[in-house]
């Protein structure tokens, strides 16, 4: 895996997660892990895969092989916009209307909700950083009563597909709309691309080692530290 990112050290533990959230007073949650499985009913690999036939059917093999191979469908559709493809727009429309049906069967993420709410009365602010689509977001929390503790919801932008995570563009429009310095917030997420992001934009990040061998990954990517349940965060409150 080679030498860990220079400068960056993980801390692990309850008292490691607490000294970072004592420092923070915004809390931008990623969506699709720390607070709910989105394609738990509708699994990624199928997605990718729809949306690579369907563009495959639409521009060609040739085209389509520029695309790479992923089964990411949130990765496939941001190197469709990175490379500035023909049809990015319609790809990531179809993205957005297959997480709308995911979203519909994705499973919460155990202690989520309850990390979420003991954020919030703390009085400390939330809000979601996602590549998912903002539609989905809003439905998903929504339907889950969740959108009364978290704001702004902020997801991909359909124009600007660049601008997906690892860019920290949501991390900075986070900060901006809470009125957060960078080193007085935290990001949550559970891939180096939420790592990446939050490093970006000069914020610590908790790593969330949702599947095994996850915890080594964003250690080695700089995380400030790991947690593995979502309740941690509860319990560091």
């Amino acid at each position: 895996m080679g030498q860990p990112r220079r400068g960056l050290h993980t801390v692990t533990g309850a008292d490691a997660v607490k000294e970072v959230l004592s420092r923070a007073d915004s809390v931008l949650l990623d969506f699709d892990g720390p607070i709910c499985h989105v394609f738990a009913g509708l699994p990624a690999p199928s997605v990718a895969q729809r949306l690579r036939e369907s563009y495959t059917e639409t521009h060609g093999k040739a085209a389509a092989s520029r695309l790479g191979q992923t089964d990411d469908p949130l990765e496939l559709v941001r190197r469709a916009g990175t490379k500035k493809l023909p049809g990015a727009r319609r790809l990531e429309a179809m993205l957005t209307a297959l997480e709308l049906e995911a979203v519909n069967a994705g499973e919460p993420t155990p202690h989520a909700r309850e990390a979420i709410q003991a954020v919030h009365a703390s009085s400390r602010k939330l809000a979601a950083v996602s590549n998912n689509s903002t539609a989905a977001l809003v439905q998903y929390f929504s339907e889950h009563s969740l959108d009364r503790y978290v704001s702004p919801l902020i997801g991909r932008e359909p124009e600007h597909l660049t601008r997906m995570k690892p860019d920290p563009h949501m991390v900075l429009l986070a900060l901006k709309a809470h009125g957060t310095a960078p080193h007085r917030a935290v990001v949550v997420g559970d891939s180096v691309t939420d790592i990446q992001a939050a490093h970006a934009a000069g914020v610590p990040c908790i790593g969330y080692a949702n599947k095994p061998g996850k915890a080594e990954t964003l250690k080695h990517e700089g995380a400030t530290t790991v947690i593995q349940d979502m309740g941690e965060l509860t319990e560091a409150i």
